[in-house]
């Protein structure tokens, strides 16, 4: 056993010996050999952008902002006013020729505009009234009544429109019974 232990501890001093006695070879220089991959960074180049990462960023000082945001003007239209008042000026048009139908008794052709123009600008009052008269005209009582209360309820403050509107609704209701 003892002489167990004798081979183990000269076996060990022989490779701790060894060990430190037995050095890799220096790498040597070929220029062969590529050192650094080109568009790779090498190790130098990532521990300066690291480096960098780490620092902190410099202030830079300014003057406060002194302009201010200009008002919108009240004569100043938007995109949205814009299109609104091309749908208004395009049905006011098919309300004049419609208007003319009516005053040659066309009533058919009356309605066909009138309708055109509501599929254009729908919360306009006054078509929504003279629809109501076309239709009085033409004998359908009951749409009449109904375009002159849709027409009332756009109608805002305007007293007149209201008062034509009940009188269509009266001339309606009488000749429906």
């Amino acid at each position: 056993m003892k002489l167990f232990y004798l081979t183990m501890m000269l076996f060990l001093l022989f490779v701790h010996g060894c060990g430190s006695a037995i050095q890799a070879p220096a790498p040597q220089e070929h220029p062969q050999i590529i050192r650094e991959v080109p568009g790779v960074p090498s190790r130098e180049q990532k521990k300066t952008k690291i480096s960098k990462k780490l620092e902190k960023p410099s202030v830079v000082k300014s003057s406060p902002i002194t302009k201010t945001i200009p008002k919108q003007s009240k004569n100043r239209t938007t995109i949205l006013d814009r299109d609104h008042q091309a749908q208004q000026s395009v049905a006011q048009k098919l309300l004049y020729q419609a208007q003319q139908y009516m005053e040659s008794a066309q009533w058919r052709q009356a309605a066909v505009v009138l309708e055109r123009a509501l599929r254009i600008d729908s919360s306009d009052a006054q078509l929504w009234n003279a629809l109501a008269q076309v239709h009085l005209q033409q004998g359908h009582y009951q749409q009449a009544e109904n375009f002159a209360k849709k027409s009332n309820f756009l109608a805002g403050r305007d007293d007149f429109l209201k008062e034509l509107n009940e009188l269509i609704i009266q001339n309606a209701r009488k000749h429906e019974f």
